[in-house]
This record gives C-alpha cells, sequence and structure tokens, in this order.
C-alpha cells in the first residue's frame, strides 16, 4: 500500500511540474478565467481542453488545489457572485440567473438554493435587513 502510494504521490508531482513546465496555462489562470467569465457554461470537457490534461487529472489538480472539484467551483464562483448580485443589486433573478449562465430563473433559483440552504429571495431579504441594521 505504502508503495502505490508513493507512485501516486510522485506521478500527481511529476504531472504537475510538467503542467507549470509545458507552456500550458498554469491552474491559477483556468481559475481566474473561471472567476472573470461567471456567464459562461464550462463543461469538464472544455476545461480539460483549455488546460491540455485529461478530466480524470483536471479533476485530481482541483481537487488537490482547490479541495473542490470543477464543477463544485464553478457553482461556488456563479452562487458567489449571486450573492453578490442579489445584496448589492436591485436585479430582478431572471437577469440575475442569465448574468450567471443560466437560461431558466427557476433552475437557477433551485440551484442557489441546494448549495446555500436558502433560496435567492431569501438571501437578498435577509442580508439586505442585515446591511440596513448596520447603517
Amino acid at each position: 500500500k505504502a508503495n502505490l502510494l508513493l507512485q501516486n504521490v510522485l506521478m500527481e508531482v511529476y504531472f504537475e511540474n510538467q503542467t507549470r513546465h509545458s507552456g500550458k496555462p498554469n491552474l491559477e489562470g483556468l481559475l481566474d478565467m473561471i472567476r472573470n467569465s461567471p456567464d459562461k457554461w464550462w463543461s469538464g470537457d472544455e476545461l480539460a481542453e483549455i488546460y491540455q490534461v485529461s478530466k480524470v487529472h483536471l479533476r485530481r489538480l482541483f481537487l488537490h488545489s482547490t479541495g473542490k472539484t470543477p464543477k463544485e467551483y464553478i457553482d461556488s464562483v456563479k452562487m458567489s457572485k449571486a450573492s453578490e448580485m442579489l445584496v448589492g443589486t436591485e436585479l430582478s433573478m431572471r437577469i440575475i440567473s442569465q448574468k450567471l449562465g443560466y437560461t431558466n430563473p427557476y433552475h437557477f433559483s433551485h440551484r442557489f438554493k441546494a448549495i446555500t440552504g436558502v433560496s435567492p429571495d431569501n438571501y437578498r431579504r435577509t442580508h439586505s435587513m442585515m446591511l440596513e441594521s448596520e447603517k
């Protein structure tokens, strides 16, 4: 078991080193692309192609670097942006969902609640009240 674990660690270090020195975009650059384009509907295939690795290796790199799978990371970026828009603007749910790449505001609302534990409307109401009370 120890030998297998050591081999896995060595392979990860090797691939990470290859990625750094191969002219491929670094992972931070890929994460920036995702953060700067929350309206884009990223696929695992597309991200792996951009980073020039397999989907399995990309998933491993994401987990190692962010603690999340690519999908979880993308969702967290979208929901973070959604939270900012819900509290910082008066944009409608439809507009917010469009700005985050959702074609259906109900799908956005469902994902927001699944990830944050609260509906977008309740999030906006609760956090707006908290901001008002701080003033």
